[in-house]
């Protein structure tokens, strides 16, 4: 049977379009949330002396890198969640499932996949926002940052552990290092996650960098003022006009 029902068909159609319109209002999404980080960052940035210029577009290789990351990403995710419609159909058929119940198991399954596209794509955003945080730190020549976390019921047992601690750049790809112990955030997050039993859900290699550490993590970097600059603030006044 080449052509099962036309039924099928169209809906199969119609969650290709979805995933379209989702995957646009990813992009879109995380570029504004990129931008949004800078905002947020430059308010983080004044108690230090430092004034950033928002009038200007963000640098666009910065958003470049955005949209590559995320395409790699969505194709993944679209790739799958197609397979899965397809695997709904052919086994059905040849389980003998009627044309109705098919239906219906491809209904149930696109409308779960678009609900957890959904939530997966607030999470490019919140990371889109903490990276251009993170970045404007850096244009501003913040070298030490403290890890900030929501702390209530929801707070994981890494997020609360990192809560606090300071950390500053790395000397290579692995990231920045604990500025009390020396150890890379990384091993700081596989202790952590190993303590709490979440070995399963984290992945040390994604906060190398810094938050976030996990899907939905709500924590954040925030700039440190070294006793240096507190003694002679004008050392790091600046104005960051391309951002």
């Amino acid at each position: 049977m080449k052509n099962p029902n036309k039924d099928i068909i169209k809906k199969i159609t119609e969650f290709d379009e979805d995933l379209d319109d989702i995957t646009e209002t990813v992009y879109t999404s995380a570029e504004q949330g990129y931008r949004k980080g800078l905002i947020v960052g430059g308010q983080q940035l004044k108690p230090l002396g430092v004034e950033v210029n928002m009038g200007v577009k963000t640098k666009i290789e910065e958003l470049k890198k955005i949209r590559a990351a995320n395409e790699k990403y969505i194709e993944g995710w679209g790739e799958n969640i197609n397979k899965q419609v397809y695997d709904i159909v052919w086994d059905g058929i040849e389980s003998g499932k009627s044309l109705n119940t098919i239906m219906d198991d491809i209904i149930k399954a696109t409308d779960k996949s678009i609900l957890q596209a959904k939530k997966e794509a607030s999470d490019i955003v919140i990371d889109a926002a903490r990276k251009g945080e993170i970045d404007l730190y850096r244009q501003a020549g913040v070298g030490l940052f403290r890890d900030i976390a929501i702390v209530d019921d929801r707070t994981c047992g890494v997020c609360l552990g990192l809560n606090g601690r300071i950390y500053k750049e790395g000397f290579d790809e692995r990231g920045v290092i604990n500025y009390d112990n020396g150890n890379f955030l990384t091993d700081d997050i596989a202790e952590l996650a190993a303590e709490n039993g979440l070995e399963d859900w984290i992945n040390p290699e994604d906060g190398a960098e810094g938050p976030t550490y996990h899907s939905r993590c709500r924590c954040k970097f925030a700039p440190v003022l070294t006793f240096e600059q507190y003694k002679n603030k004008d050392a790091i006044q600046t104005t960051i006009s391309e951002v």
